[in-house]
């Protein structure tokens, strides 16, 4: 975990910076998810690793958002919607990645799995 805030101290541009990390991290699931169909292996070890990091911070972020909730209930309202409408497109996207990255998943175990003797 970083150990300096991510956030700004002023309330409007924390919002601003949210709504950017949460754009970046929607670009992040949306890239590794084309990569996966499209059977880029490279870009998809590429926007694993960027989707990663990005989590990270994101989710220190949204640590440092939640511990200042009720600053944040008073920005600017065009704000709090624009954030309203990433937070969904994120959740939307991290569902779609999840399901097109489990048969990977899936794939990668089975071939780690030991082969037992018959």
């Amino acid at each position: 975990m970083l150990n300096s805030p991510i956030l700004p101290e002023d309330t409007n541009a924390a919002m601003r910076k949210m709504i950017a990390l949460s754009q970046e991290l929607v670009k992040a699931y949306e890239y590794e998810s084309n990569a996966i169909a499209m059977g880029w292996d490279l870009e998809f070890l590429q926007a694993s690793e960027k989707k990663q990091a990005l989590g990270g911070i994101y989710q220190q972020a949204s640590k440092e958002f939640l511990d200042r909730t009720d600053e944040f209930k008073r920005a600017d309202g065009s704000l709090i919607d624009q954030l309203t409408d990433m937070q969904s497109s994120l959740k939307f996207e991290a569902r779609t990645n999840m399901t097109i990255l489990s048969p990977v998943l899936q794939k990668l175990q089975d071939t780690q799995k030991p082969v037992s003797a018959s």
